[in-house]
């Protein structure tokens, strides 16, 4: 029998990006409390887990690269190899998400032609799950994107469900990197590869829907941000 394995169903390297020192303030929705530097090895994390193929997939295949494209989006440097990392790994975080919680049984029905059931199992045959991702990437390939950057003392929170579709009039879904930058998938189809980068100057609304769009946690390194979200319903 395999050893049972703790699975960051979000990634680690990923959280620190709202950490300091690896410490994270982590709001928990149905009680509203706020629990106090939590070291980022045991947030979003789930054990006795032996075999997880998407998970499995993800260390192999692309998580070792995220803080070369990070960096790379932070400065501004994004290439199309960058384009192309970011639609994958954005799919493989929504897909794990769910195979972890399996609650979601359709998606978003209101964007146009944007339907598909997923299956309520978590170890599915890695061609099936393939297939799952290469729907996504194929999606997010095609979409404009454009980056938020917040401003000054301004700071975007992440979650356990970090790579959320929202589906509004304008944008199809985000994803906050850091605490300071925002992905943004907008509902429209890209005519190019250039991205803009745009000033944030109240991140507070990005957070409302990112705290609504999570399942348990949200998280920050800054006990303000998440103080101000305690009263929202």
């Amino acid at each position: 029998m395999a050893t049972p394995k703790r699975h960051h169903y979000v990634q680690r390297a990923y959280l620190n990006g709202f950490a300091k020192n690896n410490k994270v303030y982590v709001l928990q929705k149905r009680t509203k409390t706020i629990l106090k530097n939590q070291d980022t090895k045991n947030v979003c994390v789930i054990g006795n887990h032996n075999s997880i193929t998407l998970e499995n997939l993800l260390a192999d295949n692309i998580e070792k690269d995220w803080e070369k494209h990070l960096s790379d989006i932070i400065e501004n440097k994004i290439s199309s190899d960058t384009f192309s990392y970011m639609a994958y790994y954005s799919a493989i975080q929504y897909l794990r998400t769910y195979f972890f919680y399996l609650i979601r049984e359709v998606l978003p029905p209101h964007f146009p032609g944007f339907k598909i059931e997923l299956p309520r199992q978590s170890n599915l045959p890695e061609v099936m799950i393939r297939t799952y991702i290469d729907y996504f990437y194929d999606l997010l390939q095609a979409q404009k994107i454009s980056i938020c950057v917040a401003q000054g003392t301004q700071e975007f929170i992440t979650s356990d469900s970090p790579f959320t579709f929202i589906c509004s009039e304008k944008y199809l879904a985000y994803f906050p990197l850091t605490n300071k930058i925002l992905w943004c998938v907008h509902n429209d189809i890209r005519e190019d590869k250039n991205i803009s980068y745009t000033p944030c100057y109240s991140s507070q609304v990005f957070n409302y829907l990112i705290y609504h769009a999570s399942f348990d946690v949200v998280i920050s390194k800054n006990f303000t941000v998440l103080e101000s979200l305690k009263g929202v319903p």
